[in-house]
């Protein structure tokens, strides 16, 4: 929120994988996969983004598709998903205020996953997440 910087940006390469909903002079909807080179990215005082940001294999849920296939990519998101696309451009450009487009994002994005899937894979990932990666695998075999 606020003033974005004038300049540039540097993003540099660290396995996510990024929606952007780019709001600043209308709406457009890109996902950007793995980056494996930094870049540079201008940007002006009217630069307006919603986005998410996913850790490395984070996104496969809500885009059901081999991650790589995105690497070094920005890929419009009505190629991923046409249908989609059209509601959620119609849907931002209905929202007003950083926290209603945040949230709008959070619903559309929990309206894409899966059913409840596995319950243990569930219990293995948040024992993994709580102790920030530092479990040993082996402590994992009877959750699953």
């Amino acid at each position: 929120s606020g003033p974005a910087p004038v300049g540039v940006h540097r993003v540099m390469p660290d396995g996510c994988l990024d929606i952007l909903v780019d709001l600043t002079g209308g709406v457009d909807l890109h996902v950007v996969g793995a980056m494996r080179t930094a870049e540079v990215v201008p940007l002006s005082t009217r630069a307006a983004f919603v986005a998410v940001r996913f850790r490395p294999g984070g996104a496969q849920p809500f885009l059901r598709m081999p991650l790589l296939e995105l690497t070094d990519a920005k890929v419009a998101l009505g190629d991923l998903w046409p249908r989609e696309a059209r509601e959620w451009r119609e849907r931002f450009a209905e929202s007003r205020g950083t926290p209603a487009r945040f949230a709008l994002l959070e619903g559309l994005l929990l309206g894409r996953l899966p059913g409840e899937g596995d319950a243990g894979v569930r219990h293995a990932v948040d024992l993994i997440l709580g102790a920030r990666g530092q479990v040993p695998v082996r402590s994992l075999e009877g959750v699953m």
